[in-house]
């Protein structure tokens, strides 16, 4: 499964049609894949694996391309009470029937996401992979989507991520100052961002993996299928190929690769909720696993400990989704007078980049007294100094701490 490229033209119908008119550059970009990749799951399988197709439900993928994922996939698709494949290209289409043939149980459909001529509330799943950021309008694109899912239906989106292949390939030519072209329209940094004035539950999964590249004549292909790299298909594939293998350590190229998928439920009226209400020990270990707090604390009567502490913080805050699943935790300490110190702040992976973290903290303050009365402070890893930075929080010099805890890291 390969991400389909920023430039001028990258985002322009004609020029995606052309692109995907037929299905050679796309194989050429799946093929590196298949062939290097260190997870040997695949992203296809992964992406299929999230899927929840329970028996009867209708299903439409927009933007199917060559089809490849479902080939072998007829049990899935036949318990389907309803199948429809469609894409924007005629092309890919063409070649979607010829994967997996017409009288497979599959509808065939050329659709633009932009006007998907289906009547409101049709189908239980929707599915667009690795094309939201290819579409002019995606604000129309995904009220289109919206609007025939139904009320309790599910949206599944893959995309990339800003830190991965393509970054990497510019800076290994960063030399040659050429321009960077990604198409950042739609990714797993700033998606959730894009889905959520439409889908009231947005998750985010993650698919680990990496390139490690043996030959450099395959990567050099696959720079060359790539309609937004123009800059670098200038220089002579020779050149290519030498500052790749100049790249290798013993003869392997290792690529970072950033992909994942968002799951978006419309959720009428379930839209992420805050409250104060005190967690089990049982529910915040469980939410723990889910984070990046689940490091934090030491090995030594992790269990007692953990009871100590949400049986006495003053400030606890949980916001839940749509289905009561703990997302985000805020525990803290406060007189409410002067200060407010907050001791663990944590939002499910899944659901990071959405302003959960942003809306306890605002909670938590004015719980505590507000902003004009209450001073706050906390202790802040390295890697959440930008997140505590955009709310407005500077590094205090003026804090002093006696710590001598008998301290064993480990991870929940």
């Amino acid at each position: 499964m390969e991400a389909r490229e920023k430039g001028s033209a990258l985002n322009d119908s004609a020029a995606v049609r052309k692109q995907y008119g037929t299905a050679e550059k796309l194989n050429t970009r799946i093929s590196i894949h298949s062939k290097y990749s260190v997870n040997r799951q695949g992203f296809g399988n992964w992406i299929l694996s999230q899927y929840q197709i329970r028996p009867g439900m209708s299903v439409l993928e927009l933007g199917c391309g060559t089809g490849d994922m479902w080939a072998g996939k007829g049990e899935i698709i036949g318990r389907c009470s309803r199948f429809v494949l469609s894409d924007f290209s005629e092309g890919m289409l063409d070649k979607a029937k010829e994967t997996l043939g017409d009288g497979s149980g599959i509808e065939y459909r050329v659709i633009d996401i932009q006007d998907i001529p289906f009547a409101d509330h049709t189908f239980d799943i929707v599915i667009a992979n690795m094309m939201l950021y290819h579409v002019p309008d995606l604000p129309r694109g995904l009220r289109e989507v919206k609007r025939v899912l139904k009320e309790n239906g599910t949206f599944y989106c893959a995309t990339y991520g800003e830190n991965g292949m393509m970054e990497y390939i510019y800076r290994l030519f960063s030399a040659y100052q050429v321009r960077r072209q990604v198409n950042d329209n739609f990714t797993l940094q700033n998606g959730a961002e894009k889905l959520r004035p439409f889908f009231a539950d947005v998750q985010r999964l993650l698919y680990e993996d990496a390139l490690e590249v043996t030959h450099a004549e395959d990567l050099v292909d696959y720079i060359l299928s790539l309609t937004g790299m123009t800059d670098l298909q200038q220089l002579p594939q020779e050149e290519l190929r030498a500052v790749l293998e100049r790249n290798m350590t013993n003869g392997v190229l290792r690529i970072p690769k950033e992909y994942g998928m968002f799951v978006a439920k419309p959720g009428e009226g379930k839209a992420v909720k805050i409250a104060s209400e005190r967690l089990t020990p049982e529910e915040y270990i469980d939410f723990l696993k889910r984070t990046d707090l689940g490091s934090q604390y030491p090995r030594e009567r992790f269990q007692e400990r953990i009871e100590k502490l949400l049986g006495n913080v003053s400030v606890s805050l949980v916001a839940r989704n749509g289905e009561n699943r703990v997302i985000g935790v805020l525990l803290g300490l406060t007189d409410f007078a002067y200060w407010l110190y907050v001791t663990d702040l944590g939002v499910d992976r899944a659901y990071e980049r959405q302003g959960i973290g942003r809306s306890l903290m605002k909670a938590a303050h004015e719980l505590a007294g507000g902003e004009k009365d209450i001073a706050v402070y906390l202790i802040a890893n390295e890697h959440a100094i930008p997140f505590y930075e955009k709310l407005g929080m500077k590094k205090a010099d003026d804090v002093m701490q006696y710590n001598h805890i008998e301290w064993t890291d480990f991870t929940v």
